[in-house]
């Protein structure tokens, strides 16, 4: 991941698109296969970027029943 050389603020200035996500997943995977990371890492790190990539990709709406 290389760092942004821009200083000004915009609204996809810190949002994680989910290709930037799918990259870093694709770059996590190469890791681990490769023994560079240890399994609890991989784990840890993986887990943030599916969680990334799936807001990035989805857009839930919560339901609420008529009645309870």
């Amino acid at each position: 991941m290389g760092i942004r050389e821009s200083s000004g603020f915009s609204r996809n200035g810190s949002a994680y698109d989910a290709q930037h996500a799918a990259d870093s997943i694709a770059e996590l995977e190469a890791q681990y296969a490769a023994g560079e990371i240890e399994r609890h890492a991989y784990f840890e790190k993986k887990r943030s970027l599916v969680h990334i990539y799936l807001k990035a990709t989805t857009s839930p709406r919560r339901t609420f029943p008529e009645e309870y």
